[in-house]
């Protein structure tokens, strides 16, 4: 079974078990934006990562349903959070949460789906009957990751327009993307029965599948036209040290610095998309990103050999390959 049948059956699955920790929440206006962009869609590959893992150590989708819902919750919680500080209007091709709620209602929702998402990975743990030790590791785990994503923003707000090195664009996306992908796999795995070793091992391929999916991400905020849901030269409007702009500022494009910090509008967009371009920054960024990928990918030679493995090889390739 390949990639895409996988996130199918995730897709699925999630759909049925998510209610189940929102019903019953009031009051209303709260329900329903904390659900507003799980139903709108999304790519789920950090739920389809983590019951891909659980399968790859020989257990069963099943025995991570909740565990599952728990990281859609979590990831979506930052997005909810991530939308506010970004002043960002639309995601998922839908109006962001603070658009329709407000502010204050869109932070009380983002924190809602964080506690709901630890209570789905105890409901996880009651019912497949986890030992004791393998339930602390996995809300150490849990509970690592999300910090580790405040501390990534925090990077990210303080960091700002600056002039930023390679170094600190790494550090920013381990903890900013990397951490809650290598979280999942490692969940999947805990809940699985893998041995530590494949904990370990799937950990690592999933912290560097998230560095190569948010270079490409980077990539394709220039050139990958509309994205499903998400303004084309987002980020680049929103004055952010991304990956390509980053390399075409060392290639020689300096002052694109001064135009970040100043605010890139109206033809200036277009004219600071050439200017990375004529660097050569965006090929050099989708090298660097298959580099991730393989590097990722790597890991997996600790893994005993299956569907749910061929199919974590085929989401490292298709990371790098997406188009949105």
């Amino acid at each position: 079974m390949g990639l895409e049948n996988y996130l199918s059956r995730t897709n699925l699955l999630l759909r049925r078990s998510m209610g189940k920790f929102l019903s019953g929440i009031k009051p209303m206006e709260l329900r329903e934006s904390m659900a507003h962009l799980l139903m709108a869609g999304g790519k789920r590959l950090r739920p389809c990562l983590l019951l891909l893992s659980c399968e790859a150590v020989g257990g069963r989708m099943e025995d991570a349903r909740e565990a599952a819902v728990a990281v859609e919750f979590l990831h979506t919680f930052t997005l909810i959070h991530d939308d506010i500080m970004d002043g960002s209007a639309r995601r998922r091709g839908v109006p962001t949460v603070h658009t329709i709620w407000g502010r204050d209602l869109a932070i009380t929702a983002g924190d809602a789906l964080c506690a709901k998402a630890f209570e789905a990975l105890d409901c996880n743990a009651s019912r497949v009957g986890l030992s004791d030790e393998r339930f602390s590791n996995l809300l150490h785990t849990f509970a690592r990751a999300t910090f580790d994503v405040c501390m990534g923003q925090a990077l990210d707000l303080v960091l700002g327009k600056k002039p930023m090195r390679k170094k600190d664009y790494f550090e920013l996306v381990r903890l900013k993307t990397g951490s809650l992908f290598r979280a999942s796999a490692k969940a999947g795995a805990i809940l699985g029965g893998g041995k530590m070793e494949e904990v370990e091992a799937l950990g690592e391929y999933a912290l560097w599948l998230g560095v190569a999916f948010q270079i490409r991400d980077d990539v394709l905020d220039l050139v990958g036209g509309k994205e499903f849901g998400k303004e084309k030269w987002r980020d680049l409007k929103e004055g952010k040290m991304t990956f390509p702009i980053l390399l075409a500022i060392e290639l020689g494009a300096r002052e694109l610095t001064s135009m970040l910090r100043g605010g890139i509008r109206g033809n200036q967009i277009e004219e600071a998309v050439r200017m990375v371009e004529s660097t050569g920054a965006i090929e050099a960024a989708r090298r660097i990103a298959l580099q991730f990928s393989r590097r990722a990918v790597s890991y997996l030679g600790r893994i005993r050999d299956s569907e749910a493995k061929q199919a974590l090889k085929e989401m490292a390739t298709f990371v790098v390959e997406r188009r949105e």
